[in-house]
């Protein structure tokens, strides 16, 4: 006769079925994971060249400013003494305006380059 206390062929179906779905569970799991992981590096490292670009810029800022904020050699076609007083004052506060934002970009640029070894 035949024992029925085990599992039916049904039983071990369903078992079988069931390891089958909890295994492509963890495996889509495990996907997700690893997926995560690669996008949270893939932004961090777009953040870096970010940060770096801005360090760049910064550094070419400074270049350009002596360049472009003091043009002395329109003083000389200056006739008029009020004229050159004139000019003078305006590239004096156009200096100290370039130099105060210089000032400003370069705290935040300082705290930047904390995040680079």
């Amino acid at each position: 006769m035949w024992y029925n206390g085990g599992m039916s062929t049904s039983d071990w179906i369903n078992l079988i079925a069931a390891i089958l779905v909890g295994g492509d569970t963890l495996f889509l799991g495990i996907m997700a994971w690893r997926t995560i992981r690669q996008t949270r590096s893939i932004q961090k490292a777009e953040k870096r060249e970010r940060l770096l670009n801005e360090i760049i810029e910064w550094a070419v800022s400074i270049g350009e400013c002596s360049h472009s904020s003091m043009n002395l050699t329109a003083l000389s076609t200056l006739a008029d003494p009020t004229r050159v007083w004139t000019f003078a004052y305006t590239t004096i506060g156009n200096l100290n305006l370039s130099l105060s934002r210089m000032e400003l970009r370069s705290k935040y640029i300082s705290q930047v380059v904390l995040i680079f070894p």
